[in-house]
């Protein structure tokens, strides 16, 4: 009975969730991924149904700065934005042919996988960065036996020092004048 209930907020594939609260700009393009989940009461559903729109088309058009500046202007509340049902079905949409849509919708999804793509080798990069981080500044280059120090082990020929006796370290300011320095000393 609940599924049976519940059919109409199954997702299906290229359907659009906004959120309802909060950063009501967010929205996301359901994929073949997640086919089946259901629409929960914190988010709208958009199925895009109209044969003259491709639903990526309109799904990247919602993200343009005119979209967002709208829908933020349109929103209820100030600290806590809301969208509602009517709002959402107002938003205005430019709407060129189907077969500049998919051009565009195309190109535009090109450019997101090629995104995605250098976002992984960046989170890849920053993880074997950290992992080299902690395997140079516990290990050291020498292959030398390690002792442990109040920060963890070091090697042996490491000494713990304090930062003051490397730098001077020093409190921010706001020049008081335009050619005043910023450095104060502290």
């Amino acid at each position: 009975d609940d599924v049976e209930r519940l059919s109409r907020h199954k997702l299906q594939a290229c359907d659009i969730v906004f959120s309802r609260r909060g950063d009501v700009e967010r929205h996301a393009l359901i994929t073949e991924r997640e086919i089946g989940w259901l629409c929960g009461t914190g988010c709208f559903l958009v199925r895009v149904d109209s044969p003259e729109s491709v639903p990526t088309y309109v799904s990247f058009y919602l993200s343009t700065d005119e979209s967002v500046e709208w829908l933020n202007r349109h929103a209820a509340g100030v600290v806590m934005p809301n969208l509602s049902n009517t709002v959402l079905q107002r938003v205005p949409v430019a709407l060129p042919p189907l077969p500049e849509q998919k051009k565009i919708a195309h190109i535009l999804s090109t450019v997101q996988r090629a995104i995605e793509a250098q976002e992984r080798i960046i989170q890849t990069t920053t993880e074997l960065k950290m992992a080299l981080m902690h395997k140079l500044f516990t290990e050291g280059l020498r292959n030398e036996p390690q002792k442990q120090t109040e920060i963890g082990l070091l090697p042996e020929s490491w000494e713990v020092v304090e930062l003051g006796s490397l730098a001077k370290v020093g409190n921010g300011s706001t020049p008081k004048r335009a050619n005043e320095a910023y450095w104060e000393g502290g």
